[in-house]
Order: C-alpha cells, then sequence, then structure tokens
C-alpha cells in the first residue's frame, strides 16, 4: 500500500523532501542546488528535529500556535530515523550534544519507563555533488555509504519532574569532521532491554570547543548579581496585567486607559502586605504591548506604548517597601499585526526580527538602570531557540544599562536555551522542588546538575486555577491569537490551587535551597485581586515568620498582632517528633510530610504560642490535609495538647492520659493515597491563664478501633492548619 508524500516546514534555504515507499521506509530526496544547513565554526549550530527528513513514525507534538517548535516524539522502532545535509564550513573537532528524553511524561504514549536506549550518530560524506531528483542512486539512498564518523550514546531514563525531565547530553566530546558537505543520520542502534521503546527527541548541537570556552568569558563579562535572590528574597509574587486582562465588572478599557487609570499605590500596598519581596510583572503578553514610551516600539509600530511610565511608577512604589522587581518580556507571538510589523518567518532566522528585539530591549535597559533587578524572558526554547537566537547580541543588549541586573528565559518543559543567563526562570509546582536533580538542601540555589546546570533556580507556579492572565475564564486561541471562552461580566476570581500547609512546605524547601518560589496572583484590570488569595499569602507570611523563630503563631481575638478583617489561616509546621519504630515515612508521589506505620500510638507535635487576654477563652479550628486508603476504617485522628511544662511527650508512659483532648474525628476514605482533602477535626478552646500568653505543645493522635495489628501505613498527612475564629 503506497502512503501519501509527507512534507516538512524547514528554512528556505533548505528544501528536503520525503519519499515513502512500500516498505515505510522513507529516504530523503537529495536537496536541490546543492543548498545544505551551514555549520559554522563560530556559532553553537542546531539540528532541529521538526526540520530534519523523519524515517518512520516520529511526529513532532502539537503546540497549538503557529510559531512554536517543539520535540519529536513518537520514536518507538529501529527503523525510525533522522537525518539532515550539512555543510562544515571548517575541518575539525566538534562537541556534539543531544536534547532528548526516554519516555517523557509530557508526550503521547508514555508508558513508565525502560532500560538505557543506545543511539547511533552517523555522518557521510556525499560523493557526488551533481545528482538530482531523477538519479535513482540518489533516490535509493546508495550515495550514503562512506561514513567518516560515527558515535554512540545511551540515553537512561529519568523519572525527575516532567519539567526537568528533559536532558541535554554529550554524545562525543571531540569528533573529527571533515570541511565540505555531510549528511547527518541519528538512529537507535538496539533496543532497551526492558521496558519499550519510546524516545523524544529535540535536537542536535554542534559547536567547537572554543565557542563553549568563548561563551564562558563573555558570560563572565557581563555576569549579574545573585546574591540578592540567594541571601534576602523570600518568595515572589507573579502579574500578568496586560493588554487582554479584563476587568471584574464592566467593559474592557482600551490599554492606553487602563494603563492611566492603575493604582500603583494600593498595588505596592497589596504587594507589602502579601509579604512577598520579589514581584515580576508583565510589560506584554499575548498581544504586545509596553506600558511607557518607548521610541524603538513607536518605529517599528504605531499605538503599542503609553505616554505615562506606569513601570518607573511601580519600580519607585516597590523600592519604598523594600521589594525587587523583575521586569517579564514577551515578543508577542499572538500579536499577528506586531509579528508583521517586525517581519517575522516561522522556521528561519530572521536578523531585521532580531535587530528590532535587541534594540528595544537596550532602550529599556538604558531607560531605567538599577530601576529594576531582572529579565524574565518567556518562550526561551520554544520561540527563541529553534529560530537561531542570536544569543551573545541579545546578552548585551539585556545588560544595557546595569550589567549586574539578572536574565532568565523560561525553557518550559526542556533543557536550557543558552548558557547566557543567570536564572532558570521555569514553570514548576513548589511541591516538586524536593524532588529535583541537582539541587539538594543546603545548596546555594544553583542547579549543580540536570538540563538547568549552573542557572540560579526560580520556580513560577499558578497560585489559582484557569490561566496566567485573568481573562474570566477564558483563554487565548493559539491558532488565531484571540481570547475564547469569556465567561462574562462579574465573573470572579478562579479558587486556589493550592492549600495553606502546602504552600509554606513548599517556599520552606525552595528556602532550604536557597531558591526562590514566585506564584501567579491573578489581577484584574482594575488592579484588584483574590481576597482568599491574600488570605493564604498572609497565612503564609506568618507561617514562615513562626517557622523563623522556631515556634508558630496562633493570634488570638484580641493580639495586637491580629490581621484586622482577614480571619487569616495560621500555619504550623509539623515537627517529626514522636515514637517512630520506623522512622517518619515520605511518600514520594504525594509529596505528603508525615505517613503514620503500624504503632497505633505514633503522633506528630509541635509548639505553638497562643496569644490573648488573660481570663479569656481562645479558640481556633483546627485542620488536617491527609489521604486515606480503603483499609482506614475505623482509624480516627485526635488533637489535643499540652503545656510546654509537661515531660517531654516521647517519655511519657500514659501520654494519652497526660494531654487535654479537644476534638476527634473518625477520617473519611479519600479517593487514594494522591487525593488531598482538607478535613476539620474540630474546636481547640482554652482559657488563657497568665499573662497574656500561652505556649502549649499540639499533638495530633491516631487510634484505631481493631488495635495495632490492623494498622495501615497507606494514610499521610500532608499538614495541618489552625484557623483563628
Amino acid at each position: 500500500m503506497m502512503l501519501p508524500l509527507r512534507t516538512w516546514v524547514v528554512p528556505s534555504s533548505v528544501l528536503l523532501f520525503l519519499m515513502c515507499c512500500e516498505n515505510k521506509l522513507c529516504r530523503p530526496v537529495a536537496a536541490h542546488g546543492n543548498v545544505f544547513l551551514p555549520v559554522a565554526p563560530d556559532d553553537i549550530n542546531i539540528l532541529l528535529g521538526s526540520e530534519a527528513a523523519v524515517f518512520g513514525g516520529p511526529f513532532e507534538h502539537s503546540s497549538g500556535d503557529r510559531i512554536h517548535m517543539l520535540w519529536m516524539e513518537n520514536w518507538t522502532s529501529l527503523d525510525d530515523s533522522f537525518q539532515w545535509n550539512v555543510s562544515i564550513a571548517e575541518r575539525g573537532y566538534y562537541v556534539i550534544q543531544i536534547l532528548v528524553c526516554s519516555h517523557f511524561k509530557m508526550s503521547s504514549g508514555y508508558n513508565g519507563g525502560s532500560s538505557p536506549v543506545a543511539l547511533k550518530l552517523e555522518f557521510y560524506r556525499w560523493p557526488s555533488m551533481g545528482c538530482d531528483n531523477s538519479d535513482e542512486t540518489c533516490l535509493s539512498g546508495k550515495v550514503l555509504n562512506e561514513v567518516v564518523a560515527k558515535v554512540e550514546h545511551q540515553v537512561v531514563y529519568s523519572d525527575a519532574p516532567v519539567m526537568m525531565q528533559f536532558a541535554r547530553e554529550i554524545v562525543a566530546d571531540s569528533v573529527a569532521l571533515p570541511a565540505g558537505p555531510l549528511t547527518v543520520k541519528l538512529s537507535v542502534k538496539e533496543l532497551p532491554e526492558e521496558g519499550e521503546l519510546n524516545l523524544s527527541f529535540h535536537s542536535l548541537e554542534m559547536m567547537t570547543r572554543e565557542v563553549l570556552d568563548s561563551l564562558k568569558s563573555e558570560k563572565e563579562e557581563l555576569l549579574g548579581d545573585t546574591s540578592w535572590l540567594r541571601n534576602d528574597a523570600r518568595y515572589g509574587l507573579f502579574f500578568h496585567w496586560n493588554s487582554f486582562t479584563l476587568p471584574l465588572k464592566g467593559d474592557k478599557l482600551a490599554y492606553e486607559d487602563a494603563v492611566n487609570r492603575f493604582d500603583v499605590e494600593h498595588f505596592v500596598d497589596i504587594v507589602h502586605q502579601s509579604g512577598a519581596n520579589v514581584i515580576i510583572f508583565t510589560t506584554n503578553w499575548a498581544g504586545y504591548h509596553f506600558p511607557a514610551a518607548i521610541r524603538s516600539i513607536d518605529r517599528i509600530l504605531q499605538g503599542r506604548t503609553t505616554k505615562r511610565d506606569l513601570i518607573a511608577e511601580i519600580s519607585e512604589g516597590l523600592k519604598q517597601v523594600g521589594v525587587r522587581f523583575i521586569l517579564y518580556y514577551h515578543y508577542g507571538k499572538d500579536d499577528d499585526e506586531w509579528f508583521r510589523a517586525m517581519n517575522f518567518t516561522r522556521g528561519a532566522r530572521n536578523e531585521y526580527f532580531w535587530d528590532c528585539w535587541c534594540e528595544i530591549i537596550a532602550e529599556i535597559g538604558n531607560r531605567y538602570g538599577t530601576a529594576f533587578d531582572g529579565w524574565w524572558i518567556d518562550d526561551g526554547m520554544t520561540g527563541y531557540y529553534p529560530h537561531r537566537a542570536p544569543w551573545r547580541r541579545m546578552w548585551r543588549a539585556l545588560k544595557a544599562g546595569n550589567p549586574k541586573r539578572v536574565v532568565g528565559y523560561n525553557p518550559w518543559a526542556l533543557p536550557k536555551p543558552t548558557d547566557l543567563q543567570e536564572l532558570y526562570a521555569g514553570e514548576m509546582s513548589v511541591l516538586d522542588i524536593s524532588f529535583l536533580p541537582g539541587l539538594a538542601p543546603g545548596s546555594t540555589g544553583v542547579f549543580e546538575t540536570g538540563p538547568q546546570v549552573g542557572l540560579y533556580a526560580t520556580f513560577s507556579s499558578l497560585l489559582q486555577n484557569g490561566d496566567w492572565t485573568f481573562m474570566r475564564g477564558g483563554s487565548i486561541d493559539q491558532r488565531t491569537g484571540q481570547m475564547t471562552g469569556e465567561q462574562g461580566e462579574d465573573t470572579d476570581f478562579a479558587g486556589l490551587q493550592i492549600s495553606l500547609p502546602e504552600i509554606i512546605w513548599g517556599v520552606g524547601e525552595a528556602r532550604r535551597r536557597s531558591a526562590l518560589a514566585v506564584f501567579n496572583l491573578l489581577i484584574s484590570q482594575e488592579g484588584a485581586v483574590c481576597h482568599e488569595a491574600q488570605k493564604l499569602l498572609r497565612g503564609l507570611s506568618l507561617g514562615l515568620e513562626a517557622i523563623e523563630s522556631g515556634s508558630v503563631v496562633a493570634v488570638g481575638p484580641s493580639s495586637a498582632h491580629q490581621v484586622e478583617h482577614f480571619g487569616v489561616p495560621l500555619a504550623v509546621e509539623l515537627a517529626t517528633t514522636g515514637p517512630w519504630p520506623d522512622g517518619p515515612l515520605f511518600w514520594r508521589r504525594s509529596n505528603a510530610l508525615i505517613g503514620w506505620n503500624a504503632d497505633p500510638k505514633a503522633f506528630a507535635s509541635w509548639e505553638v504560642k497562643f496569644v490573648g487576654f488573660q481570663g479569656r477563652v481562645v479558640e481556633f479550628n483546627f485542620s488536617v490535609v491527609m489521604s486515606c486508603d480503603a483499609e482506614c476504617e475505623g482509624l480516627s485522628i485526635s488533637v489535643g495538647s499540652v503545656l510546654l511544662n509537661t515531660p517531654s511527650l516521647q517519655n511519657l508512659q500514659h501520654f494519652d492520659q497526660s494531654i487535654e483532648v479537644h476534638a476527634t474525628l473518625d477520617l473519611p476514605r479519600t479517593g487514594g493515597m494522591d487525593d488531598f482533602i482538607e478535613v476539620s477535626v474540630g474546636k481547640i478552646a482554652f482559657m488563657c491563664q497568665e499573662g497574656g500568653e500561652e505556649r502549649r505543645r499540639i499533638v495530633i493522635m491516631l487510634k484505631h478501633e481493631l488495635g495495632e495489628t490492623s494498622m495501615s501505613k497507606d494514610w499521610s498527612l500532608r499538614g495541618a492548619v489552625l484557623y483563628a475564629r
């Protein structure tokens, strides 16, 4: 059966076609006019999988838009391979790197990993540059018979979080290649011994050792200062306020009108009350606008800037409250009018586009100087990298006005696009931080190994459900660049994605590694934010303060420290104290802090300082975030407390008789060990005796009606919360 002709979108300078045969082994047709991908000795040369002649079943992972170029997946057979025609400018020794992943969790067909996979990379010389499409010798591929270099490489499966699973690996540290035209072929040498073959492949990189050394020197010359991130940053907030942001009520304002009405004082107060001391603020997003008068933007397209300099005002306001300021920049890929004005062409390196990009960035950098501390550049691997971004020029432009300014490109789920940056500007949940390769507790915040090696770690994640920008439940149609699915006026902010115990634990894990957790807080066009999100962030701030001070502060109704009308959920840190026969159990898949084992008297406890007036009752609602499987029937949880002058709980023979039990609850069954829910256990109430505060040890105890032998390990506690009444 004949298969239809398949074609690929490739740079206009490279004309590759594919002929498919009855045996489904496809062979390339010789390039027209002997045009090959150039391999320059002074650059990192990229061979994209999406631009190769593809043999067999691999296909590109769909991005859903018109700009992004992603990885090839469904590489599942020995018959599958990739080929490129290249022209080596100079004979020499080249470093070859591959961006690849075995059983990528984001790809179709993921089924859990395999043993190592052996790849082979072959370089063939073209003996006849005169063959054309009518030459059967060319069509049969028989001209590819002189191998000038051959290397092999093993791809090992990684069970890292999906955003860190793809790897950049050295295939050859020094392979000798002759000058002239070659064909590069990448294929699988042999199937894995265990599991199935399922590779995802992004690209090959070819460069000389001199290029890598020169990039190190250029980076050192303009290296930014990350010490403030490592030493001073607490946690950060991300604000996507841009031309797509909708109001909570009424009609959407024109972008410049919205900029003119933006209340900077109110915005700074929101930031200050949150406890965050690093802010990332979007200057543009899907649509291209900038909230200040930038001449280089006006030269390219009128109507995309504003008279009011909102960036300068926000910077000054944040400086007054000690908050660092990072600008987010996007090239506006969903804005057709802007991209046409920039003369952008998908799949090609357009010098005019990059000239304009560098001019805009340099003008912004020179305009504000030290008024902002860093750049967060979106689409680093999905947009910039496949279009052969001129990283050296961009590095110099990004440092204009302040060489100490830090730079980070968002790689999404792929390795870093370039070494010319200081930050991993990544998208990742804080609940995954403890499982990351190369970022151990006690480190300096810089990845020591893995796909982001050498970069300072920042993690940006959604605080609320939905998209990064408030669009009343709508989203951006990646094919048209227009908003779709808007739910209408008076649509409130989406619900929270993370609980208070989880966010405290996640930020704590980041801080243990000197890294920075950043949370996207939805903001409406009129500058409103979600009240529940504010409460969560305030609870996070109080919880971190309590942990840092060695105790957890619960604020009573009459306390001078009370946060007025918030009704703040007050955090507590679970301490790993108690008679653990086998030590505390850590559930990898669920990120749980503590799992109970077979001891029915196991307990966890921590210290809390309750604050209130003498002689008045102090009340709190107590909740736990837990999961429980089917074997939890008959299991109950109790919460109690003892004064701190009570002997150590570990030495108590009858601790259940010494503890004042406040509430008991039969635990509900959840949907499994990964299904965590917050359950209210009950109320803690007591009378403050001496002075205005009382220090107690709060105790969580488990009891099972069937006795010790029936206890199940399949119950996990992720955290606990005290809510001020």
